[in-house]
Order: structure tokens, then sequence, then C-alpha cells
């Protein structure tokens, strides 16, 4: 134990328990965060193999193209076209050609083509800005782009020829046969970046920088290609010109003639296309076939269990829209399946003149959905956003949906508008008598966009789990008539454990850093014991978050962020648990988990833990830092109630594990306001005890303070971590 002054290591330091607060601090690698917590929990990674069962595949879009027919490519659908890695894709020196006609782009820049890795330390890309200018890059091993581009803008209603070339030295692109720039290349060139190569997006992610354009006539060399060869190509009024053969250099030819195939008779191993799709969401029947959901397609299917997938679709949507976040989306069966074997639908749908959102039900015969019922039409939409998508049954028998805010936040707080919300409805579409406002399906309100929500039936709670705006998502407990904040009580980008609790429900975990929650279920299955009886929540960051809670108080207890490190990355959009307990999940492909490895976890959320001996006393806000510093920065204030309290000592006692900061030694203190006696305290500095017991994990720093006076402390440590606590600037909004 260190002591700042002798006579305070003789204070009685027993801190009065009832006045506690959390912050959770989180280690995301480049830094550490800390914000308000619900409770003191802890986090943990874990990795999981896999293996892949299925991959869904859409039906391309052909236009008129320069020779024939063209692919027409739209970022809004979130597709593109993979052909796999092979070592034919992968020469030392190469060139690849191409004809484009830009269409207007919703996004600032889209990859028309790319080879590469996700950190672009091998292959190569064509970039293209939404002004329709165009680069052309090389990536040496140590991440540095060697890039040819071009300034002025590509014609529109016109097809462009572009080809790249590189020959180990130089990097050169040419616009209709001429010469556009070049680079040297200095640096090692790896040539198989492990990836596949992507028509349309990045080769290393299935959604990451897609494009919007037509392109077609695509044409890969394993050498680079000379001047008059350039020349033929661009001049040519035939596709595929004479000199294009395997003798010549010539790898692999995409016409785009209403296939995605090869079509290069000399290549003796094809190198055909796919369009892939998201798998949306998934359940399984009781007799262990997989109902899934196809985003783009309209289709939703089933896998049996034997993992083959049926050729015919279970039901065809018509009349779906695709844009973004939006097509066919949610899936459940029914609880009573095995009786009445219905199967709903939550999907968006091309409206008489605008877009709307749908619930759906369908009848299961043999493996065929008949007698198509619709339970909920004309729910608001606008093209691209936040349509929601969750389904879920509750312990009532009843149908919960998460329906997103449609982009338009404030009618969130209005129980009259379905947007925002979680709706509640009988299995007909009928409202129970129940609901918390008289004949509607309003549940709950103040949502921004609900993916997930899941049900313990041996409990009987839910959870939402809830995409944020660019910070903090939220994991929330479902409760009758609950306003959940958003977008007026609970605001973006700010944490929502800081708002008031009399007036919304505040979360019981939220992510600073987005993991992007998807579909949502509760594992009860005995092949994974180590999170039996947690909550499993999907994630656009490509994770499975596994949330164990406590099942008396409701409170979260510890999380296991399960990773399955799918390569080129993929977000999980879809979760199930099969009747033997097995966990299968979407998102690019279908996959089912085969080991999670629980005994090389890593703790990445630490708990800091604060108690007060006076509840006026406020830690406003924790920021944390890694560099090197071995600081941890404490700025607290305690507001005094009268003469005799702010004559009166107080205590705060920090718990800090040893794992963010170690080895602490000292503590110093610096005043920012207060009364009189501030330069006093300054002076003399501050009294402190520092018990640090080398078989705990934790240190804990306990401090002598007075009120009305704003304290800005250093505790010192020796690892080189820096947490720094600030008074919030915000808390007077709520």
């Amino acid at each position: 134990m260190v002591n700042a002054t002798e006579n305070f290591s003789k204070v009685d330091l027993n801190i009065n328990k009832n006045y506690t607060q959390y912050y959770a601090c989180i280690n995301y690698g480049d830094l550490t965060h800390c914000d308000p917590s619900i409770g003191e929990m802890k986090s943990y990674e874990v990795v999981a193999n896999w293996t892949e069962l299925y991959k869904p595949s859409d039906t391309p879009m052909f236009v008129e193209g320069k020779y024939g027919k063209a692919l027409s490519l739209l970022s809004k659908r979130l597709e593109s076209v993979e052909i796999n890695n092979t070592q034919s894709l992968n020469p030392k020196e190469f060139s690849i050609s191409f004809w484009i006609k830009p269409q207007p782009m919703p996004e600032p820049y889209g990859i028309i083509i790319s080879h590469s890795n996700f950190e672009n330390t091998a292959g190569w890309s064509f970039k293209m800005s939404n002004k329709s200018s165009i680069s052309f890059e090389v990536y040496d091993s140590e991440g540095n782009a060697i890039v040819t581009d071009d300034k002025s803008t590509m014609p529109t209603g016109k097809f462009t020829n572009i080809v790249g070339t590189f020959d180990g030295t130089k990097v050169r692109m040419y616009i209709d046969g001429h010469l556009a720039s070049e680079e040297d290349f200095v640096g090692q060139y790896i040539a198989d970046p492990a990836s596949p190569l992507r028509i349309g997006g990045a080769a290393g992610s299935m959604g990451y920088l897609l494009w919007t354009g037509i392109i077609d006539d695509v044409t890969l060399y394993n050498k680079s290609i000379l001047n008059n060869e350039i020349g033929l190509i661009s001049s040519s009024n035939v596709s595929y010109p004479a000199f294009n053969n395997y003798q010549n250099g010539l790898v692999s030819h995409w016409s785009f003639d209403n296939n995605l195939m090869d079509s290069s008779s000399t290549m003796p191993s094809h190198n055909d296309g796919t369009l892939r799709t998201l798998v949306a969401s998934m359940a399984f029947s009781p007799d262990g076939r997989l109902f899934f959901t196809e985003k783009n397609t309209g289709n939703i299917r089933i896998m049996l269990d034997d993992n083959k997938v049926l050729g015919k679709p279970f039901a065809s949507l018509q009349d779906h829209h695709v844009s973004y976040e939006q097509g066919v989306l949610g899936l459940v069966l029914d609880p009573l399946y095995e009786k009445n074997h219905f199967v709903y639908i939550y999907y968006t749908a091309k409206g008489t003149d605008k877009v709307i959102n749908k619930l759906v039900r369908f009848t299961d015969v043999n493996n065929s959905g008949i007698d198509k019922v619709i339970l909920l039409d004309d729910i608001p939409a606008l093209d691209g956003y936040h349509s929601g998508g969750a389904l879920a049954f509750g312990p009532d028998g009843k149908l919960y949906i998460g329906v997103g805010d449609a982009t338009q936040a404030i009618f969130a707080q209005s129980p009259s508008v379905s947007i925002g919300k979680v709706l509640r409805i009988n299995n007909d579409g009928t409202i129970p008598s129940d609901n918390p406002y008289p004949n509607s399906p309003v549940y709950t309100l103040g949502h921004r966009n609900v993916f997930g929500i899941a049900f313990d039936n041996k409990s009987g709670f839910g959870i939402i789990a809830e995409n944020g705006d660019v910070l903090y998502d939220e994991i929330n407990i479902i409760k009758k008539g609950g306003n959940y904040g958003f977008p007026t009580l609970q605001p973006p980008n700010l944490p929502p454990e800081i708002a008031d609790p009399n007036s919304s429900i505040l979360p019981v975990k939220s992510y600073w850093r987005t993991p992007g929650p998807t579909q949502t279920i509760f594992y009860d299955g005995n092949i994974f014991p180590e999170i039996k009886d947690t909550f499993l929540m999907g994630a656009f960051d490509g994770s499975i978050y596994s949330l164990n809670f406590n099942k008396n108080d409701k409170k979260l207890i510890d999380e296991e962020r399960i990773r399955p490190y799918i390569y080129p990355y993929s977000s999980v959009t879809s979760i199930a648990e099969s009747p033997a307990g097995e966990i299968y999940f979407g998102s690019s492909s279908i996959y089912k988990i085969t080991e999670i490895d629980f005994s090389n976890k890593e703790q990445v959320t630490f708990p800091v833990k604060f108690d007060f001996s006076n509840n006026y006393t406020q830690i406003d806000n924790v920021n944390a830092f890694q560099g090197t510093f071995n600081t941890m920065q404490v700025k607290f204030h305690a507001s005094s109630q009268s003469i005799e309290q702010q004559k009166s000592d107080l205590f705060l006692s920090i718990e800090i594990p040893k794992q963010l900061i170690n080895g602490i030694y000292n503590v110093t203190n610096s005043i920012n306001t207060g009364n009189k006696n501030a330069s006093d305290i300054s002076a003399k500095g501050i009294d402190f005890v520092i018990s640090d017991s080398p078989s705990s994990p934790n240190t804990i720093v306990k401090i002598k303070y007075l009120s009305s006076i704003d304290y800005d402390l250093s505790i010192v440590g020796e690892k080189n971590v820096s947490l720094s606590i600030n008074k919030n600037k915000t808390s007077g909004i709520f």
C-alpha cells in the first residue's frame, strides 16, 4: 500500500457502495475507448472454425454493350461478380483490358475491377470516382499503391476502352489506345493476393467500394501487351481481336454475352464468374430443414438436413424491391409450425407509386409456399435504408417485427406512425388486445433501425439489437410500451448511458465502434456449452456476439465476440440454431460453425469501477489512449448540498484493471474551477492511497476530496496505456 500522507493511511476508507458508477474500456487494437456502462461487464474474443455449405447467386443484368451484350452493375444492390482465385489469374506481369460506359454513381468512389487483398499488399485494382475519372493501381508488399490516373472525365453515353499493363517495373494505363499515365514501380510485387478477382467491388471484401456502371469485354493477359496490340483492341469493330489466343498471353476473356462465363476457348481451365448475393435471414424447421431468404433474388429457399439446397425456391416474391439494405429481409417460422406450417417473410416491395415494406405469411406444403396472406401492408419506406426486418415470436405466442425509421428519424417518437418501432401482432395479422396503444400494432418506439429481435422463452424476456448512427449500436431489453429514446431523448453519436433513465430506456450495452447488429437468436443447444442459454447476434463486422445475461436482474454479465475470420471479408447477416444445436450463419454464403476455441480467449473489455461516499459526485466522461503515456487522467466534481457537506471530507475509490494500467505509483492533481479552497488544495496536492495486491487483477486508488471543486487527477502507472476522464461537454442536453 502506497500512502500520500501519513495521516491519510489511518482514515477509515470504507466507501458507501450505494453510489457506484462503471465505465467499460474496450481495447480496439489501435486504441482503447471508455464509455459509461450499466453495470460491470467484461467481453472476450474467441476464434471459430467453419465449413462453407452453399453459395447463393443472383441473375446478372445484361444490357446493350460495345459488342453484343454487356454487364450492368448497380452499387445499391450490394452485388459484385466474383471469380475464384486460380493460379492462372496471378501472373507476375499482366495486362487487363475492358470497355466501360460510366453511369451516375451515388458513392464518391467505386472499384471497377480488382484482384488485391484487403490490406492492399498484393495485386491490383481499377478505381473510378463519381466524376468518372479513373485510376489503375498496383500494390507493393509494403502496402504502397503505385497509381496511374487520368483526371479527365470519362465521356457519358459511349463506351471507352481502358487498358492497364504491368511489366514488373512500369505501371501504365491507356485510354482508347493512348497512353494516359505511367509510373515507375519500385518494390516487391506479390502476384497472388489470395483473393478472388472481383468485378464491381474490392476483391478482399464482399461489399466494399461497390461500383455502378456498364462493363463489357474484359480480357486478362499474362504479359504486358504492346502498343500495337492495345491499338488493335481499341480500334477493333469486333470483340476478341485475332491476336487474342493462348500463345499470345491470353488468360481469360469475359464477353458478358448473357452469361458470366470465361469465353476464351483456348484457355485450359475457365475462370467463370458468379454474381454474389446476401442471405438476409434464416430459420430451422423442427425436422431439420433450413429456410433462408436471398436478399436480392426475391427467393426463399430450403436447405435439407444433408446440406443440399432444393433447386426450386420455397417461394418467389415478384414485387420485391432491392436497394442497399432493402430486399427480402426477415424470416421466421411459427412456434406452432408442426401444426400450421406457417412461414413469415418481411420484405421491401414496389408499391403503386412508392416503396413500401410488407409482412406476408405462406403455408409450407411439401417444400412449397402456398396460400400467401398479407398480414401487414404499406409500412412506410424510402429507397435504400432503414427498413428494419427483424422477426421473432415471443413466449406469449405473438409476432414481433422490427421496423426501421425509413431515414425519417422524427417519426420514431410518434406512436401513430409505424416506422422506428417494434410492432406486435397475432399470427393472423390482428392486433393483440393487450398492446400498449389501443388498436395499434406499435409495441415500443424510439428506434433507428432494428435487424435483430430474440427471446429467451425460458425466462420470458427478449432483446432488441439496434443499429445506431456512426457511433453507438445498442442492445436493449424489450419492455411493453417502452421508449428507447431515438432521436431526441438519446441523440445519435452520444453515449446513450448518459441519457435520463426516467425519460427513456437505457441500453444494457452500447458499442462505440458499431458492429452493425443483424439477425439475433437465443441459443439453447448443447454442442457449444460455453455459450448455452445466451443470445447470439450476427453483425456486419463479420462477428457473432454471444450475450450472457443475469436471468434475475436482466443485466449483461459478459460477452464473447466469436470471430469466424471469413476471407474475403464478409458480414454475418443471418444466424440460426439447428434442432441438433448446431450454429449456422449466412452472409454471401451459408456456413456451419465446426469449432469455437474458448481455451484461448482474449479479454477486450475491462470494467473500471468508481465508488463514492457522496451521491453528488459525478464522473462525467472517460476517454482512453494508447501511446507513450503511462498516466490515467481523472476529472470529476462533487456538488455540495449544505455548508456542512462543503467542509466534510469525501472519498472516491477507483478500481482499475491492471491490464489497462499496471504498476500505479503516484497521483497528482490540478484544479480547473472551484471555490476559495481550490488554490490551497492545488498547492498541497491530493491525499490518496494505492492498494495493489499482487494476487489481485485490479489496482484500487482511494482519494480524499472536498465538494464544490472540479478535480483533474493524473494517476501514474508503468504500463504503456493512458486513460483520461474528462468532464462531459454534452451532459446538459439531457
